[in-house]
């Protein structure tokens, strides 16, 4: 059976004006969230029966376009639609709830807004999400991640390695976007694409980094962010930490032979 076109729907009556895939109730960022945390079978399992590569294919690249700017309709979410309703502050976003409460202390806010109530487990995570993800970028990298799929052009290490996987690198609080994308440049000239990240400084993923990375793009599609320096070290069984030079920091800084 020939397959149907597939379509984005921009319908003020489905999911509150949300961009949403055709013949389903699924949203574009669902989508795009599901496929690019566990790839496209994860997204395919959004749906019963599953949906087609097609399908999901249409709502990436949908949203890697910002297609939603033509419609002027954003997925609850997205940073884009944060923009488009115009919520310059934190202030702002609280004024669209009729209550905030706030579970840790207890805290109840009135902001008297048109919006149902809010309950959110403390005030720092609110300050934190309330601007929203960048719902597109992760699309663009889905789109990256899919090219690279079917066309890869890196040989890894790790292929012809007979004595087990790659090493990986360790980038523990980057303070530079750039450096991350330089380093990945490094890694990309001797095959290696096992990149994690700890809690750097200006947020992951970035953009700079790829711009610093010279097309080294498979390592920054695939570099991890870890919480913490355990959690990124914990499948391995040897590690060997460097620092920088000296510098004029309190910092201990020992030779190779001590």
């Amino acid at each position: 059976m020939e397959s149907q076109p597939v379509t984005i729907v921009n319908d003020p009556g489905i999911r509150g004006a949300e961009p949403v895939l055709a013949g389903t109730s699924l949203r574009v960022a669902d989508i795009v969230i599901a496929g690019y945390n566990g790839g496209m079978a994860e997204a395919a399992a959004l749906s019963d029966p599953p949906l087609p590569v097609e399908a999901i294919t249409e709502a990436i690249q949908y949203c890697a376009k910002r297609a939603c700017d033509m419609a002027q309709r954003y997925c609850s979410g997205c940073r884009l639609n944060v923009e488009h309703a115009g919520l310059a502050s934190l202030d702002d976003y609280l004024r669209q709830f009729s209550e905030v409460f706030i579970e840790a202390g207890g805290l109840l806010l009135s902001p008297g807004g048109p919006g149902p109530p809010l309950r959110a487990a403390s005030l720092e995570a609110v300050s934190t999400a309330w601007r929203g993800e960048k719902i597109y970028y992760l699309a663009r990298r889905m789109v990256r991640r899919l090219k690279n799929d079917a066309n890869p052009r890196v040989k890894r290490m790790s292929a012809a390695l007979d004595t087990g996987p790659a090493p990986a690198v360790i980038l523990v609080r980057p303070q530079l976007a750039d450096n991350i994308g330089m380093v990945a440049r490094g890694m990309a000239n001797f095959g290696l694409d096992d990149l994690r990240l700890v809690d750097p400084r200006d947020g992951w993923p970035n953009d700079k980094a790829r711009v610093a990375a010279s097309g080294a793009d498979f390592v920054i599609d695939g570099a991890s962010n870890r919480a913490t320096l355990a959690e990124a070290v914990g499948d391995l069984n040897w590690v060997c930490a460097t620092t920088a030079r000296q510098r004029d920091l309190a910092k201990p800084v020992l030779a190779p032979e001590q």
